[in-house]
């Protein structure tokens, strides 16, 4: 990643909670995950987005995660 992708990140964290940031990126990766079923048929690579999703939106509800204000 790039200083102005880490700047970028940060705007959105100003903006958002981190948990409004997680659960961002975790409907990206659930998207990534049927764009890679649907039109590449590589469902091995789907699945792992699709973990990577649940992994995400776990982190994202964690009760730590939550007290970040």
């Amino acid at each position: 990643m790039t200083a102005s992708d880490y700047a970028i990140l940060e705007q959105l964290l100003d903006r958002n909670s981190l948990t409004e940031l997680l659960d961002a990126l975790s409907e990206v990766c659930s998207e990534k995950q049927e764009h890679v079923d649907t039109n590449w048929q590589d469902h091995a690579l789907a699945r792992i987005w699709g973990t990577a999703a649940y992994r995400v939106a776990e982190c994202a509800h964690h009760h730590e995660v939550e007290r970040v204000p």
